[in-house]
């Protein structure tokens, strides 16, 4: 993990790209989650660097591409964390694959 900005961090060598984690009030939030193969990896990096699933609070889902959401559902099992996306493909797919109350709708 590497500081990009004050409370943004990015992390890299899970996949072709690259996840950011950003400080909240209350945990954090990840943006995109990586590929699936590589979730405990992510997991890794973020226990070492003092970011623990327990505070993980939301995931934020740039867009459907198997590099960026392959580890969401893992992430959402073990962190119970709330999922939001900005992608409207997601209203049709991927979204009726997770629990209607982790959805971030």
């Amino acid at each position: 993990m590497e500081k990009i900005a004050e409370g943004i961090q990015i992390i890299t060598g899970i996949g072709t790209a690259a996840v950011f984690a950003v400080n909240s009030t209350n945990g954090f939030i990840l943006i995109d989650t990586g590929i699936f193969k590589k979730t405990h990896l992510l997991i890794a990096q973020l226990e070492k660097n003092n970011y623990p699933l327990r505070r993980l609070q939301t995931i934020l889902l740039t867009h459907c591409h198997c590099d960026h959401i392959g580890g969401v559902t893992e992430l959402v099992r073990y962190s119970g964390a709330r999922v939001g996306h900005m992608s409207p493909i997601f209203r049709t797919s991927y979204r009726n694959k997770l629990s209607p109350d982790r959805t971030g709708r």
